[in-house]
């Protein structure tokens, strides 16, 4: 199976583990196979207590619970954690954060790690306001460390697993009563569709109405899911049909993956459907009151957005850089920067020149490649190795 394969396949089970409490364990599982790892694990928890709050596991099922419990204790004693938090939304590796005489004499290696089986580690940290998240990947004294290469690979899915976290926060607490819950959907860089079971539309955020308007191949008109195909439009039915009707019976599906032609000739649209349905009665929350299917929409061709925020935390920009380098990587010239920030020429050149230096590179076409190669750049690995050459085209 080709990595490309293996990788689609594990960003199809985290948008089902979004829409599904109960699917987490299966995206850990392919998670796991992707990086050729003995384990995987998704922690959440509490800095100001230093608390285990949630904990799910694939490959280390013998790890008790007090074993756990305890690891919550040493949070403050773990040479990892300071690294990690100061690179938050960055993979890296137990070897980049502290040198291996240093872990081992540590006090969650000697009680943890090591009777665990756990000898090196790959993950990402996320911080929620007081509450933080973390993804990792764990392989065995008889494993090999992890390489750059696996930390490139697993940098495609950190913008995808920070989504799946808050989308699965958003879906959990889902209130059709409460359009707050559903505005909170405008900010993720998807289309997202939420369904009754005969496919009338309930709920389209931004960039699936963004997506509509387009008129490539998909469209929602009067409530309708269109697409250009009516095969297409019929096989979309029929899987949402599919889902709603057997969540009612409390047998989630797992999620099914579609494309969608579009008669630009432009890569198809992908879409993943899922079903929405218990994860309001397991946290009671919401009050949803009947199984709804859920499409997630994604647009290959579209570049998506590199956050100002995470620009200036990684290099240290300030905000108005920022937007400046934001524009740039998405493909805008100088003179259209300078047009669209409402800035002059020289301004825009002399922020440009500012982030070079704190980026360490030279030209635009490095700078552009430089934040493409990071995961604040938020789109598919074919997308990312074809943009730069067309972005830098574009300043020419």
């Amino acid at each position: 199976m080709t990595d490309a394969i293996r990788v689609a396949r594990v960003f199809r089970h985290l948008l089902d583990a979004a829409a599904d409490f109960s699917k987490w364990p299966i995206f850990l599982e392919n998670l796991t196979g992707l990086f050729n790892a003995k384990g995987a694990n998704l922690l959440y928890f509490d800095h100001g207590e230093n608390k285990l709050a949630f904990s799910m596991q694939h490959g280390y099922d013998h790890v008790s619970l007090p074993m756990l419990e305890q690891l919550s204790s040493l949070f403050p004693d773990d040479p990892r954690v300071a690294y990690a938090m100061r690179h938050a939304g960055m993979p890296v590796t137990c070897r980049q954060c502290v040198d291996e005489d240093v872990l081992h004499a540590s006090r969650v290696y000697k009680e943890f790690l090591g009777p665990a089986g756990i000898e090196y580690t790959m993950g990402v940290h996320f911080m929620d306001e007081n509450m933080g998240y973390a993804l990792s990947v764990m392989r065995g004294p008889d494993g090999e460390p992890f390489t750059p290469a696996d930390s490139e690979l697993f940098g495609e899915l950190v913008p995808s697993v920070k989504q799946a976290i808050q989308l699965h926060k958003q879906l959990a607490m889902l209130d059709f009563e409460k359009r707050a819950a559903l505005d909170a959907f405008d900010i993720l860089p998807m289309g997202l569709v939420l369904t009754g079971e005969d496919g009338e539309v309930r709920f389209a955020n931004r960039m699936a109405r963004e997506i509509s308007r387009d008129g490539d191949g998909f469209g929602i008109d009067n409530n309708r899911i269109l697409t250009h195909i009516s095969e297409e439009s019929v096989k979309i039915l029929d899987c949402i049909g599919r889902a709603v009707r057997s969540a009612r019976t409390d047998k989630i599906l797992p999620a099914e993956g579609l494309s969608i032609t579009r008669p630009s000739g432009g890569q198809s649209y992908e879409v993943v459907i899922a079903t929405v349905w218990g994860n309001h009665l397991r946290f009671g929350l919401g009050q949803l009151g009947e199984p709804v299917a859920v499409l997630f929409i994604t647009d290959p061709d579209r570049p998506q957005e590199a956050p100002p925020e995470l620009l200036q935390r990684l290099y240290g920009l300030t905000p108005a850089e920022a937007k400046v380098v934001e524009q740039l990587v998405a493909g805008s010239s100088v003179n259209e920067i300078s047009e669209t920030l409402d800035l002059s020429i020289y301004t825009v050149r002399e922020y440009l020149s500012i982030a070079f230096e704190k980026t360490g590179t030279k030209r635009q076409g490095e700078l552009i490649k430089r934040i493409l190669s990071t995961p604040v750049w938020m789109s598919a690995r074919e997308q990312r190795e074809k943009f730069p050459e067309s972005a830098a085209s574009r300043l020419l």
